[in-house]
Formats: C-alpha cells, sequence, structure tokens
C-alpha cells in the first residue's frame, strides 16, 4: 500500500509453512517451474523451506534460468547466514534496502561502512556457480523515497531516481545487461522525451 512518501506491506507471516517439497513435487508445479524463465525468491522462505528454496537455485542454474533474490529483513541475515552464503552464488539478480545489505555485508564479514563498496562486495559474492546464460550479476539497493542504486559489472554505473512509486529513469546500458530490469518489471519500457534514457514502469 502506498501513500506519498510511505509505503506499507501486507502478509502472512506464517504463509512459507505451506511450502512443502510434496507441494514442488506435483506435476503441476513442475510444470510452471519447467516453462518459467526467472525465478523470483525471498528470504523469508530460508526459515522453513531452505531445501526447496536450495532446490529451486540448482534448477535454475541447470536449466540456464534468471534467479531473483530478495534478501527480505536485517535479522534473516543473522539467523540464516550460512544459507545465505549457499544461495548467494546462484543469485542473477540481489534485491534489498539499504540497512539490509550492510546486515549481509557484516555477516559475510565485510567490515566497510562506504555503502557503494557494500554493494559491490554483495555483487562480487553472487554468480560464482557456472552458468552458460550469463556472468552478469545486477544488485538493486532500494532506499526508501531517495534515489536507488544499483551495481553490475564491476562498479556502480547506474543511480536511479525512484522518488516516485510509478517510474524508474536509468541510462541505457551494454545490450548483454538487458536480462535487465525491464524483465524484472514486466518488460514495460517505454521511450521518453530524452533519447538517451527510459522510463520502466514499475508499479507491479
Amino acid at each position: 500500500m502506498l501513500y506519498e512518501d510511505n509505503r506499507s506491506f501486507v502478509t502472512d507471516l506464517g504463509a512459507s509453512a505451506y511450502l512443502s517439497n510434496e507441494f514442488i513435487d506435483r506435476n503441476d508445479v513442475q510444470l510452471l517451474l519447467t516453462r518459467a524463465k526467472y525465478y523470483y525468491l525471498s528470504a523469508f522462505f530460508l526459515r522453513i523451506s531452505y531445501d526447496i528454496i536450495k532446490k529451486i537455485c540448482e534448477h535454475s542454474n541447470m536449466e540456464k534460468k534468471v534467479l531473483i533474490f530478495n534478501i527480505g529483513a536485517p535479522f534473516l541475515c543473522n539467523h540464516y547466514s550460512h544459507e545465505f552464503k549457499e544461495i548467494l552464488p546462484y543469485v542473477n539478480v540481489l534485491i534489498g534496502n539499504e540497512e539490509e545489505f550492510i546486515q549481509l555485508a557484516d555477516v559475510l564479514n565485510y567490515m566497510k561502512r562506504d555503502i557503494k563498496q557494500i554493494a559491490l562486495f554483495l555483487y562480487h559474492k553472487c554468480r560464482k556457480v557456472e552458468n552458460p546464460i550469463s556472468k552478469e550479476t545486477l544488485v538493486i539497493m532500494t532506499r526508501g523515497y531517495r534515489t536507488s542504486r544499483q551495481s553490475y559489472y564491476d562498479e556502480l554505473t547506474l543511480h536511479a531516481e525512484c522518488n516516485k512509486f510509478d517510474e524508474l529513469e536509468y541510462f541505457p546500458k551494454p545490450e548483454s545487461i538487458k536480462m535487465n530490469l525491464a524483465v524484472l518489471f514486466e518488460e514495460k519500457v517505454l521511450a521518453t522525451s530524452n533519447p538517451h534514457s527510459r522510463r520502466i514502469d514499475c508499479s507491479i
């Protein structure tokens, strides 16, 4: 729910308890997993369903799919540090807010506090398993109503203004990264009046 510069997320914190191996192994679910090109996972599932998360990570890697992983909350980094270390090498796109990035860097024994350096550190922790689909990693750090930061390749190349909740301005990057923000936001890419920019409708 969005109101001016504030947002609220309503969820059932116990929902992950219902995700089981039996459910994942159902024929209809397996069919959906096979057809999917992109997988979005939240760290909240690490509490109960780590074996399932790992299975999806391995499947994504083996089948050359794109894995998107949301850190979820700072406390998850502390409680499931081992699981995070196991999952990060499979991740193509890592999403979290500034506090979550700092906490995850802490549990990975990275002591620097410069937020740009933390983003680059986490960038290098992702995509360490062999996967012919792409060597690129995309790290997205949200900061509420302030500027979002994204990192790929070996530097912070993108500072995206996200002061409005319905659009994200960015400068185009090499074609190979096009696995891309467009995919994350349902491929709703619209040209703006500026020929060197694009607008992504991220009202999803």
